[in-house]
C-alpha cells in the first residue's frame, strides 16, 4: 500500500503591509507613513563603532566593496521627533570628559599651650600659616602667615608683593567680621599676623575663615581655623572625666588654583 506524505508548509503571520503607490513597508501598522513604518519596538545588533576599521562594505561613494572592508565615520547623529519620524543632524553629540583635579591640602590639629606656635604650622605651596594663641582659657588669639617665596612684580627686593587677605570670624560669640586688604613686605619667611578683630576667639570657640590671594603669581588659598576651650565635666573625679576634650585649634588649608 502506498502512502502519501503530504509536508504541509505552516506560514508564521506577520502583520507587515506593503503600500505599492509609496512604496512603502509598514510592520504591525497597515497604514505606513513613511518608507518603513514600524509600530513597537525595534532592535540592531553589531552595530560599528565610530573610527572601527573593516566594520562595513559601503564606500564612500555609496557602492559596495566586494570584501568588509570599509571604516565606518560617524558624521551624524540620528534624533527622533515627538511623532516617531527618525532623522539626523550634521554633527556629533558633544561629550566632554569631566577633569578630575587633586585637592592641594594640609591640616594640623595642635593643644593651645606654650607650643602652639611651632606645633600648628601648616604648609602648602607658597604660603604658611600658624596659630599664635597659648592661652587654652583665653580670649582671641592671633593667626599669622609667611610666604615661602617673594612674589615680586618688578623683580626688585624692596618692594611689596601683591597679597590680599580676606578674613572672617563667626562663633559662640556671635557676629561675622571681615575685609581686610593689604600689601605686604616681599620678606621670604617673616610671619605676619592677622587683624586682631577678626583673629578668632579660644573661650568663645569661634570659627575663622581666611582667603590669601598672590596676585602677582595668581594663586588662591583658603584657611579654615576651629578653636575650642577646655570641654568635659569641670570635676576631675567625674566618672565621665574620660570624655574631656583639651583645648585644640584645628587649622585646615587648601590650594584653591591648580598652577
Amino acid at each position: 500500500m502506498k502512502k502519501t506524505f503530504i509536508k504541509l508548509s505552516c506560514t508564521v503571520a506577520v502583520l507587515i503591509s506593503f503600500s505599492g503607490i509609496a512604496q512603502s513597508v509598514g510592520v504591525n501598522t497597515d497604514t505606513p507613513t513613511e518608507s518603513l513604518d514600524i509600530k513597537g519596538t525595534t532592535r540592531i545588533q553589531t552595530l560599528p563603532s565610530n573610527g572601527q576599521t573593516n566594520a562595513i562594505s559601503t564606500k564612500a561613494d555609496g557602492t559596495k566593496s566586494v570584501n568588509k572592508d570599509q571604516t565606518f565615520t560617524a558624521t551624524k547623529t540620528v534624533v527622533v521627533d515627538d511623532r516617531g519620524v527618525v532623522g539626523v543632524i550634521n554633527e556629533l553629540p558633544l561629550f566632554t570628559p569631566p577633569k578630575v583635579r587633586t585637592i592641594q591640602y594640609a591640616t594640623s590639629n595642635t593643644p593651645i599651650n606654650n607650643n602652639t606656635p611651632q606645633n600648628s604650622v601648616v604648609t602648602l605651596g607658597k604660603i604658611a600659616v600658624r596659630f599664635d594663641g597659648t592661652d587654652p582659657t583665653g580670649g582671641a588669639s592671633l593667626l599669622s602667615f609667611k610666604l615661602l617665596s617673594a612674589e615680586d612684580l618688578d623683580n626688585n627686593s624692596t618692594s611689596y608683593d601683591n597679597v590680599i587677605v580676606n578674613m572672617s570670624k563667626q562663633g559662640k560669640g556671635g557676629g561675622v567680621w571681615g575685609g581686610q586688604f593689604r600689601k605686604f613686605p616681599a620678606t621670604v619667611g617673616q610671619w605676619i599676623q592677622f587683624d586682631a578683630d577678626q583673629n578668632p576667639n579660644v573661650y568663645n570657640m569661634d570659627f575663622a575663615s581666611i582667603y590669601i590671594s598672590l596676585v602677582n603669581s595668581r594663586e588662591l588659598y583658603r584657611v579654615s581655623c576651629v578653636v575650642n576651650t577646655n570641654i568635659g565635666p569641670e570635676q576631675s573625679n567625674s566618672r565621665f572625666s574620660s570624655l574631656r576634650s583639651p583645648a585644640m585649634v584645628t587649622l585646615f588649608m587648601e590650594k584653591l588654583t591648580e598652577h
